[in-house]
């Protein structure tokens, strides 16, 4: 159906139970039929045992979706071989095709599983899967982990300004699959303009802290190309401090040369909470005070008098 201008936002989707087993286990939401139109923005998905969104394309289209400003925290938990942060699915009765995704501007900090997975299930070709754009995302993790999969070998979906890291080798070309060609930190440039593989120096990932910390890769290491027309400020998510974690209701806007890559836009810091000090002349405006409010009795004083003669 055409849910175009329906919006999914500032929500918190957290700590799922696994009940086991490579299955029974629960994603964030999903949307598996025809479906078109839809924005996911400023939400914040914690401890997700399955995929974190899962676009299915199981009736005749899946086009112009639009993914920017979410936060996902280890997630999905569990790796079942076919699920993924943002999993995309395309069986053979999606005979319009998946396009015109647009990923823009999210942070996925830790999953256990991959981060983008294109599914084409039954036999459904790629030639359907066109004009999808991923961009100015963050996509780390501490594990050895393929991060990207994504299979379709049209040229028209674009991979740019990305920041992809696992703890595989420099060198280790599974870090990624994008159009039927694998990666490796050291080649990710290689992908798309703008691509890097590097830690992003979030300020405390510790602590779930997945601001950008000063010196940043990611800052100002993205683009404004083809942004989503909702996206002018970075994440604004009201519900994040009520679940234990850091204050995630930014909503700031481009600071720098171009966007940071992720949910988060570097300010240059915390603010200064010094208490400002004396003026070194306090004691000269205190006489000069004095002095004032003394001239101004004796004057009220006179002027007293002379009323009452």
């Amino acid at each position: 159906a055409d849910y175009t201008g329906t919006k999914i936002y500032n929500n918190y989707f957290g700590r799922v139970y696994h009940w086991g087993g490579s299955f029974g286990h629960a994603d964030g939401f999903s949307f598996e039929n025809a479906h078109r139109g839809t924005s996911i923005y400023n939400n914040v998905f914690q401890d997700i045992p399955g995929s974190g969104i899962i676009m299915g394309c199981v009736g005749p289209y899946l086009d112009h979706i639009s993914v920017y400003n979410n936060l996902f925290i280890n997630t999905p938990t569990f790796d079942d071989g076919s699920n993924g942060t943002l999993e995309i699915i395309g069986i053979p009765d999606c005979t319009e095709g998946i396009n015109n995704i647009q990923i823009y501007n999210n942070t996925i900090a830790n999953p256990k599983a991959r981060v983008l997975q294109l599914n084409l299930w039954g036999g459904m070709t790629d030639s359907l899967v066109l004009n999808n754009t991923i961009r100015n995302n963050i996509f780390s993790s501490d594990s050895a982990l393929q991060l990207v999969n994504w299979p379709a070998t049209q040229i028209s979906n674009i991979f740019t300004n990305n920041l992809v890291k696992s703890a595989y080798t420099s060198a280790d070309t599974r870090l990624m699959n994008l159009r039927g060609n694998n990666y490796s930190c050291a080649g990710i440039g290689s992908a798309g303009q703008g691509n890097i593989c590097a830690d992003p120096l979030f300020v405390s990932a510790a602590g779930n802290n997945f601001h950008l910390a000063a010196g940043s890769p990611a800052i100002d290491a993205g683009t404004s190309t083809g942004i989503p027309s909702g996206r002018i400020t970075d994440i604004n998510n009201t519900l994040a401090a009520a679940h234990s974690l850091p204050s995630y209701a930014d909503n700031q806007g481009m600071s720098g040369s171009a966007w940071d890559i992720g949910a988060d836009e570097f300010l240059g810091g915390a603010p200064d909470t010094t208490p400002p000090s004396a003026p070194n002349n306090l004691s000269g405006i205190y006489v000069a005070l004095n002095s004032l409010l003394n001239t101004f009795a004796v004057f009220l004083g006179v002027f007293g008098n002379a009323g009452g003669l």
